[in-house]
C-alpha cells in the first residue's frame, strides 16, 4: 500500500504487459522523467522490446517486475544478470 492508502500489486512481467509497459514508458518519456529512454517507442518497438525481455527472462538473464494499480502499469523494475543465469 502507498502512503495515501492506494494499493499497488507488484508482480512479474507477463506477455500481456507488453503494450501496457510500453505505454507507461512512453508516458515517462513525455513527462521528461530521468529514465534510460529519451524518445517514445513505436508499437512495433514496444512489442519487440517486450518479446526480447521475455526471452531474457526465460534464459535466466533478467528479472522484471511491474507495479499495477487499477489495471494500469505504474512502475517497472528490472535486475539484469550479465554472463550468468539466476
Amino acid at each position: 500500500a502507498l502512503q495515501d492508502g492506494r494499493k499497488v500489486l507488484v508482480r512479474s512481467f507477463a506477455r500481456d504487459d507488453i503494450g501496457k509497459v510500453g505505454k507507461f514508458l512512453n508516458e515517462m518519456v513525455k513527462e521528461g522523467a530521468l529514465i534510460a529512454l529519451d524518445q517514445k517507442m513505436s508499437q512495433s518497438e514496444e512489442k519487440e522490446s517486450g518479446l526480447q525481455s521475455l526471452a531474457r527472462i526465460n534464459r535466466g538473464e533478467l528479472l522484471l517486475w511491474v507495479g499495477e494499480h487499477d489495471g494500469r502499469i505504474v512502475a517497472r523494475a528490472a535486475r539484469e544478470f550479465e554472463g550468468r543465469r539466476i
